[in-house]
């Protein structure tokens, strides 16, 4: 077994490496070819060049080359004399033309004359030159000839020199291939130099690297700790040493300083390592200290001495480094403030910054680490020495920044960073010894003013940035002194209070002094200072004790207070002046100020709400006489403020306004309900409002408009319907909120008689709020009719006539405001005619109350309705008029709900109320249309007016079908249903009524629908007699209702309507009455209608040949279509749902057959009809009658599958190809495309067989009837392939519908795509049938034998891809042979099989060889371009093969 593998193996590699190596040495072939052609290119433009370089430089052919020496002698008697004339003879040569035989038409002038700078340049040509002089005496004077020769032209001419050489020379042999330059290096070279080049330095290091670690390692642990210390201190006495040899060598200017700076620095790490480094310690105290301190008193001398900052300042910070690493104590401390402080000190000379900041930094890091370093905590005089050590340092740092030598005007970044610094962590580092004391305040106090005035000394010394950062940080330390206050237990809001004032007075200088970024900080700090006392307030304001809600709100309003006086004094002064340089910037952060000021009155009100609200028992009146007087001083404070922006002015009108608000809030704690407040709260607003509209103040009134929007809304939510209360309250409500709507209407009214709001453009904030006053008004009109409404139905024995009453006279003050409102805002009166309608709605549902039931009184409202909208329309109120009408509309539509749902009437006269709403409706519209009435009623289905829907004449049809709902049980009904229409249309033609056929129409077909719900749903059983009894009526309504459609706006009648109620109630009534229990008769008569139906379209087609009659008769024969296609369907569903599934039979044959039957023979005898050839044609010839043919054979294959077992369904479907592919081509041209749908059938038959052959069959099984079918399918197969090939192609285009055109394709295969589509299917149907067929031990043998019939096949047909297949299918044959049969079969059989194997093997083989000639140019063709000429057909003639036998 392994050695088959093996052998195999073996044969299948060679075979892929002989085809490997024949393909390679192709390649190779091709590539010395192409190499050799672009060598011969190469050459041919080298002898090309050459030739043309020839011709440009060959003399005139009776000039001989003999002139040119002398030239050339002249050239080097010239060089010979000065060797100057170099140079000139170089330059005549670029000026000298090369196509001059083209200029110069006199032949005397030799062409070389102007030659002797050529030879210039190229040196190995002077010898040569000098060498073939022959002296002749013409040279002189041909030289005055050539000399104007240059002139007319200024080209190089380069080729010169070549007629010197050329002469003698004898005809240039062909020309040499151009030798290949070297080609560069490799990318593996240049990768192979980099690593060579770099690791070669890396590799040194690291073994340096390691060498030294090596000693050390070996030093540590051989030597004592004292001899370490030798060590590294030779080490630096070594480098010292160093220094001083190299100290005058020039070379070594830099060096020699960093080695004396690398020496002190090793021995201050070696005192270190002394001291405290484990592993180098060896020193104890006192030892170790004088060690330590002559490693830093050496790096401070060095640091002194030295003339450069940084190596000054790297000796300073290893000083700190070192002291580091000694306990921590106050000599430690000292002894660094006392190195820092020496180090800032030799920044006094000269101005070193970079040391300065170091120097800081580096003490912040050092006192850092030493006090996070102690025990415990310093006390007593320890930590004021402590302290004092930080503030010497602090200070000399701050002193040096006002020497005469850091005196400088511009703006320094690295001292102003130091400076900065230094406050910094001088300010840190105190505040590590800060023990909580109160005294601490005086300190700060101290600094804070210190600090002011020292800053005065910068300013004289004319360091602007130093005088603007001390202020700044006075005003930091003057806040930090209020906020210390704490301490001496005063409260955040007084510490937020002197926080601000502080701020408030250091912006107030800074702006006297325009000092402008000090006042920005300043009033940065201000706004923080506010921003913060808000917070505080906001964040304990449920917590305050009654008193302190008082005091907070009395230091709130002081800081108010006074914060407009500082707004008010500062605006004034020149900093703050438009004029100002850059002052856009101050004037935000002071009008942010403003802003804040604002903020903080509105804190002052939360807190008096607090201690109103918030607190059991308040002083109400004592309360609300202090925001009363708040809000005195504020309107005072905006009197004053007179003069200043407008919007300061106005914040404070706004915030006495919100002070105000919060008194009137106080009286409901006096006993006053909330829906009173609010109105008192609101007619103050509106009163305000309407005196500072005297008085022009624009921007207040906008604010009072919205304050009076929003109180308002809350009478609204307090007092509107949505709360629950007693009917006292109710009244009460109602009566506030109608008083609330007719104040709102005088003062609208008022407010729109002022000279400056009438004034205003229409877009005007000022006209838009006072509109939305005039809208809220509308609003409290609404809640009050909606308490009016749930006072009469809320309660159980309402006062309903006084109720009525009220709502009756509200409607008629309504409406006289509304006559009194003229000339003014015309929407606003519009909304109170609006508002009179609601009223008196209210006043009619209140009728209710009295005894009326909800139908009448719905029908009465609608009555009223209907009545209003004659009115208005009478009155030409057309704006009110579209909004009745649109009410009028929403309540037909709830009219057929009240009345079906409310009320004990009987259906009688509830239909009765609706027909008497109907004809009032259908009044109404016939009156509107008299009066012209605009048509806001209209749905626009389209552009044309002809196509417009009006609605109210609709909404009388549909509420005749509401009524026809009630009793439509009942056979009187439909002719009471038909009189009544009847009546309707006979009416229409004589008045215009607008929507009413429409109305009617859609009545009809609602009660068409009701009758047919009556005999097939609710009683299916009724009798055929009082069926047709009952359902009789409606046929006489289709008759007057198909003479009574005509359409003046069109001229034609509309018919399609009544033609298909009608067709579909004949169609019930057969249904209903006719004796048939069987459902598949259903079907065949619908069939029968579908042909009566298409016939009488044809008939009437011809009947009226002209198009205009046949418009003017509205076009049956296209609806009478239309019928015939719905029939249909709805038989083929019906077929589908209730008869396909069924088992009945009809005349002793199943009923499912006769229905299909019948079906598909409708479908045929439309499909077969021809479309009309004159207009006009429908859409329905169009884009249904196209697809029956499709339907047609798409049903008949749906029905034979159904019917048919599954064994016979492959012949089937092959009977189906064969009689589409021999037939199809008898069939009409429009019909003879279904000549290719064989090839579908075709695919189908090699699925059904492949399904067959997978689910049912099984060795052992031949000659049985499934495998019988089967291979009769799969031989038919192949034969149905021989005749598609033979007879498939169309002989003239086919016609296909739009969604088919994909199908084309089938008709556009070409020869070889359907070899392919033909045979792989019947190949693929004949090997699962062998393999399902038969046993293993033959199974590889059959397979193969495909395998061969394949392989013929390719052969026969030229085809390489049925080749490729076949060799596939040898390997899985072979594959086959050696895994399963090999292995599972007995001797005998094995050796049958591998002969057989063995033959079929050569016999391809012998197959091959002997007619490899026809897929010779397949094979060329594979390996330049796949399938070039993809249309030849098999049998069609090919090219003759190069190769013989």
């Amino acid at each position: 077994m392994e050695a088959w593998i093996v052998v195999i193996v073996t044969v299948v590699v060679a075979v892929v490496y002989h085809g490997f190596k024949d393909r390679l040495k192709r390649l190779e072939q091709r590539l010395s070819q192409r190499e050799t052609d672009h060598a011969q290119v190469l050459a041919q433009v080298e002898q090309l060049r050459q030739e043309l370089q020839k011709l440009r430089t060959a003399p005139p052919v009776t000039t001989p080359p003999r002139p040119a020496p002398p030239i050339a002698t002249a050239a080097a008697a010239t060089a010979a004399t000065t060797a100057t004339t170099a140079a000139p003879v170089v330059v005549p040569r670029p000026v000298v033309v090369p196509a001059e035989p083209k200029v110069a038409p006199a032949p005397v002038v030799p062409p070389a004359a102007p030659e002797p700078a050529a030879p210039v340049v190229p040196p190995a040509q002077v010898p040569v030159l000098a060498v073939s002089p022959a002296a002749t005496p013409t040279p002189p004077v041909a030289a005055p000839v050539i000399l104007p020769a240059p002139a007319p032209t200024g080209s190089k001419p380069e080729p010169r020199p070549e007629p010197v050489f050329t002469p003698p020379a004898p005809p240039r042999p062909t020309p040499r291939p151009v030798p290949v330059e070297p080609a560069g290096p490799t990318w593996w070279e240049r990768t192979e130099r980099v690593l060579l080049d770099n690791w070669t330095g890396i590799l040194g290091a690291v073994v340096l690297v390691v060498g030294v670690g090596f000693l050390g390692i070996y030093t540590a642990v051989q030597v004592t700790p004292p001899v370490r210390f030798a060590m590294i201190s030779g080490f630096a006495a070594a480098l010292l040493g160093l220094n001083y040899y190299l100290r005058t060598k020039p070379f070594a200017a830099r060096l020699h300083v960093w080695l004396q700076s690398s020496a002190a620095a090793i021995f201050l790490f070696a005192c270190v390592g002394a001291s405290s480094v484990p592993g180098l310690q060896w020193a104890a105290p006192p030892l170790s200290y004088a060690l330590l301190l002559a490693g830093v008193v050496a790096n401070l001398w060095l640091a002194w001495t030295s003339s450069r900052e940084s190596v000054a300042t790297l000796h300073g910070v290893l000083s700190l480094v070192a002291l580091a690493v000694i306990p921590p104590d106050l000599l430690t401390l000292g002894t660094a403030a006392a190195v820092t402080a020496f180090c800032i000190a030799i920044t006094y000379r000269q101005q070193w910054k970079y040391q300065l900041l170091l120097s800081i930094l580096s003490f912040f890091v050092f006192h850092q680490y030493w006090h996070f370093s102690l025990a415990l905590p310093l006390t007593g005089g320890a930590r004021v020495t402590a302290m004092s050590l930080v503030v010497l340092v602090g200070v000399a740092a701050a002193v040096v920044q006002y020497r005469r030598v850091y005196a400088d005007s511009r703006f320094d970044a690295l001292l102003f960073a130091a400076h900065v610094l230094n406050w910094t962590t001088l300010g840190f580092n105190l505040y590590q010894y800060s023990t909580g004391s109160p005294w601490k305040t005086i300190p700060l106090a101290l600094g804070a003013v210190l600090t002011f005035f020292v800053a005065r000394r910068a300013r004289q010394l004319g360091i602007q940035w130093l005088f603007q950062t001390d202020t700044i940080i006075s005003l930091i330390l003057a806040l930090a002194t209020a906020f210390s206050l704490q301490g001496w237990h005063a409260t955040g809001p007084v510490v937020g209070l002197f926080m601000l004032l502080e701020a408030l007075l250091i912006a107030f200088i800074m702006a006297r002094e325009q000092e402008v970024l000090v006042f920005r900080v300043a009033t940065v700090g201000a706004l923080l200072a506010g921003l913060g006392l808000l917070v505080m307030i906001t964040a304990q304001l449920t917590h305050y004790s009654p008193a302190e809600l008082h005091r907070n709100a009395l230091i709130v309003f002081l800081a108010a207070s006074l914060g407009a006086g500082y707004f008010r004094l500062t605006s004034a002064q020149p900093l703050l002046s438009p004029a100002a340089p850059d002052s856009s910037t101050s004037q935000a952060l002071h009008h942010g100020f403003g802003g804040l000021l604002g903020v903080l009155y509105l804190g002052v009100a939360a807190l008096v709400v607090q201690a109103l609200f918030g607190v059991k028992n308040p002083p109400v009146g004592l309360l609300m006489g202090g925001v009363a007087a708040a809000a005195g001083v504020v309107f005072g404070l905006a009197r004053w403020l007179r003069g200043e922006p407008a919007w300061f002015r106005t914040l404070h009108l706004a915030a006495g306004q919100l002070l105000l608000t919060v008194a009137i809030l106080g009286l409901h704690k006096l006993g006053l309900v909330w829906p009173a407040t609010a109105a008192v709260l609101y007619l103050e607003t509106l009163t305000l409002a309407w005196l500072l509209g005297r008085f022009t103040e624009v921007a207040a009134v906008r604010i009072y408009l919205g304050a009076t929007l929003l109180a308002g809304l809350w009478l609204l939510l307090s007092a509107g319907p949505g709360q629950h209360l007693p009917a006292a309250s109710l009244h009460r409500n109602a009566a506030l909120l109608l008083g609330a709507g007719l104040v709102s209407a005088v003062f609208f009214r008022l407010l729109a008689r002022q000279l400056w709001l009438s004034a205003q453009v229409s877009t005007a904030p000022e006209r838009s709020l006072a509109q939305a006053l005039g809208g809220l008004g509308g609003v409290l009109y609404l809640a009050g009719a909606g308490v009016l409404l749930r006072a009469l139905f809320g309660p159980q024995q309402p006062p309903a006539v006084a109720l009525i009453s009220g709502a009756a006279v509200a409607a008629a003050l309504v409406f006289g405001l509304s006559r009194w409102l003229r000339g003014g805002a015309e929407w606003f009166r519009i909304l109170h005619l609006l508002i009179g309608q609601i009223l008196v709605s209210v006043a009619v549902l209140g009728l209710h109350k009295v005894g009326l039931n909800w139908p009448l009184t719905t029908v009465l409202l609608y009555a009223e309705f209907l009545l209003l909208l004659g009115l208005l329309a009478w009155r030409r109120e057309w704006w009110v008029y579209r909004v009745q009408l649109y009410a009028s509309l929403l309540l037909a539509v709830l009219l057929p709900v009240v009345v079906y749902n409310a009320g004990h009437l009987s259906s009688e006269q509830r239909a009765l109320l609706l027909t008497l709403a109907a004809l009032a409706t259908a009044a109404t519209q016939a009156t509107l249309a008299r009066w012209a009435a605009p048509e806001y009623d209209v749905l626009p289905f389209s552009y044309n007016p002809a196509y417009r829907l009006r609605l109210l004449g609709t909404v009388a049809g549909l509420l005749l079908l509401a009524a026809g709902g009630l009793v439509y049980q009942h056979t009187w009904a439909g002719w009471a249903a038909v009189g009544v229409a009847v009546t309707l249309l006979a009416l229409r033609r004589v008045v215009p009524v607008p929507g009413l056929w429409m109305g009617l129409l859609l009545a009809a077909a609602g009660y068409y629908l009701l009758q047919w719900y009556h005999v097939l749903v609710a009683k299916p059983h009724l009798a055929a007699g009082a069926a047709l009894g009952y359902l009789l009526p409606l046929v006489l309504l289709a008759t007057p209702g198909l003479a009574l459609s005509w359409w003046a706006a069109q001229a034609r009648h509309v018919r399609w309507s009544w033609l298909y109620l009608l067709a579909l109630h004949v169609v019930v009534i057969g249904w209903a009455t006719a004796p048939f229990p069987l459902a598949a008769v259903a079907v065949l008569v619908w069939c029968g209608a579908v042909a009566l139906a298409a016939g009488a379209a044809q008939w009437l087609r011809r009947r009226f040949p002209d198009p205009a009659a046949l418009t003017r008769q509205g076009n049956p024969d296209r609806y009478l279509l239309h019928v015939a296609y719905g029939l249909l369907l709805w038989a083929l569903l019906w077929h589908f749902t209730a008869v396909m599934n069924g088992t009945a039979e009809l005349w002793h044959l199943p009923a499912r057959r006769l229905s299909a039957a019948a079906l598909v023979l409708v479908l045929t005898g439309l499909a077969w009809r021809q479309p009309p050839t004159t207009a006009p044609v429908y859409r329905s010839w169009q884009l249904l009658h196209p697809y029956l043919p499709e339907l047609t054979v798409l049903f008949l294959s749906f029905t034979l599958w159904d019917e048919v077992p599954l064994t016979w369904q492959a012949l089937l479907w092959l009977v189906l190809a064969f009689a589409l592919t021999l037939g199809g081509r008898h069939l009409p041209a429009r019909l003879r495309r279904l000549q290719l749908y064989g090839v579908l059938f075709f695919w189908l038959s090699a699925f059904s067989t492949t399904s067959v052959a997978l689910r049912y069959l099984a060795p052992g099984q031949l000659l049985s009837i499934r495998w019988l079918t089967t291979a009769g399918a799969v031989a038919l197969q192949f034969a149905y392939a021989a005749l598609a090939l033979q007879s498939y192609a169309p002989a003239e285009p086919l016609s296909w519908p739009a969604g088919l055109s994909g199908l084309a394709r089938l008709g556009q295969l070409s020869s070889r795509q359907l070899v392919a589509a033909l045979l792989y299917p019947a190949f693929g149907a004949l090997t699962v049938l062998l393999v399902q067929s038969f046993d293993r031990s033959v199974l590889t043998v059959l397979l193969m034998l495909e395998v061969v019939a394949l392989f013929v096949s390719s052969l026969l047909l030229r085809r390489q891809d049925f080749r490729y297949a076949s060799l596939a299918g040898v390997l899985i044959c072979l594959v086959r042979l050696v895994f399963f049969d090999l292995s599972q079969r007995g001797t005998i059989t094995r050796a049958v099989v591998f002969i057989l194997m063995g033959l079929l093997l050569l016999g391809m083989n012998a197959l091959y060889a002997r007619f490899k000639d026809r897929l010779a140019p397949a094979l060329a063709t594979d390996e330049s371009a796949e399938d070039v000429a993809p249309t030849m057909g098999p049998d069609e003639p090919q090219p003759a093969s190069p190769a013989t036998e």
